[in-house]
């Protein structure tokens, strides 16, 4: 895959300046005045700006930065002990990010831990910008010693969850995090990737949000490990009541586990304790039932196929673009025609370009 990126990297190199003037300078600036090879020790050091630009290059397109990526994730080991991995996740404007606030704070009292909050911020479909205002909406958590937020656009990635979200929770890991937290975009498929990243998923819902028994996915259920009626408050109270009850009804019937369903006010810090209670007393039952390492090892291996199923991908797209897709565009060949040929001609380039390696 090196290989691949080198190649790549160097026709970007070879023609930069040539249409923009200033992309040689671009181009050689640093990220940091600390050197490059000293950022893993920077990293364990607690140096929140220099983790923020390690997660900057690996969230980068740039074929030399993933180079660099790759390299530095090498040298950052995190320990076997590991963190808490924790998803979030829920419809917008269920309060996610209230959650996770109040959340945060309730875990931080009276203790030493420390917590990652890498929240994957929608992205525009049409020019791909994101919102990233996650950081605002956490004022208090962001200014709390011992706690990292860090907004990441989610792209185009299938499910809304960063396909670099797991190298950036090795960093934190690496970083002697106890706690990562992981918000989802809370739209499309991103609940059916978040259960891959995490220890412990968390569903959020709304008091009274529709019929209760028909918005409760199969797929929901296989992955949420606690679902949360949040915004207990305001008047919502009794509401909130009877779709705990509805929900934790259906899913007695539906789910082929068994799922808890609780009520918090994260405006109000209500019901966040019994959550935190609930959530000590799960991670022990799987740790002491050999279930948590099972699901990690598992982990690993769909993580290392889902890299290489992208890199492949990846490859694929610039090796097609530039010939195939401009065909498909001018009618001169048809979707569905000789695809099956297409692919097998990749394939043999690409085991061309290994020999030459």
């Amino acid at each position: 895959m090196i290989f691949f990126l080198k190649k790549l990297n160097y026709v970007k190199s070879s023609g930069a300046g040539h249409i923009n003037p200033l992309a040689k300078k671009i181009i050689s600036s640093g990220r940091s005045a600390i050197a490059y090879n000293t950022w893993p020790s920077e990293i364990k050091k607690n140096n929140v700006a220099i983790l923020s630009q390690a997660i900057t290059l690996i969230e980068s397109k740039s074929a030399s930065d993933r180079i660099k990526a790759i390299t530095l994730l090498g040298k950052c080991k995190p320990n076997k002990a590991g963190s808490i991995r924790i998803g979030i996740t829920g419809p917008p404007g269920v309060g996610k990010s209230s959650f996770i606030e109040s959340f945060g704070i309730n875990l931080l009292d009276g203790d030493t831990k420390k917590i990652a909050v890498l929240s994957i911020d929608p992205s525009s479909p049409i020019k791909g910008g994101s919102i990233l205002g996650d950081k605002t909406r956490m004022q208090t958590l962001s200014q709390m010693p011992g706690v990292f937020v860090r907004p990441s656009p989610a792209g185009d990635d299938l499910g809304g969850v960063h396909l670099r979200t797991s190298e950036c929770i090795q960093l934190c890991e690496y970083a002697g995090y106890d706690y990562i937290l992981i918000e989802t975009v809370g739209v499309g498929q991103s609940e059916l990737t978040v259960k891959d990243l995490t220890d412990f998923t968390i569903l959020l819902i709304s008091p009274g949000g529709g019929d209760e028994l028909q918005g409760i996915k199969r797929g929901i259920t296989e992955i949420a490990d606690l679902i949360i009626v949040n915004k207990d408050d305001s008047g919502l109270e009794e509401a909130a009541k009877t779709t705990q009850h509805h929900y934790q009804q259906a899913l007695n019937l539906l789910a082929d586990k068994k799922i808890k369903v609780m009520r918090c006010s994260s405006t109000y810090s209500k019901g966040i304790e019994p959550i935190e209670a609930y959530l000590t007393l799960w991670i022990n039952d799987q740790k002491k039932s050999g279930s948590w390492y099972k699901k990690r090892k598992s982990q690993r291996l769909k993580i290392f196929k889902t890299q290489t199923q992208y890199a492949w991908l990846s490859e694929w797209h610039k090796w097609s673009n530039h010939k195939i897709l401009k065909s498909i565009e001018s009618k001169t060949l048809e979707p569905d025609q000789d695809l099956n040929k297409l692919s097998l001609d990749y394939i043999k380039k690409l085991k061309n370009l290994i020999s030459q390696e």
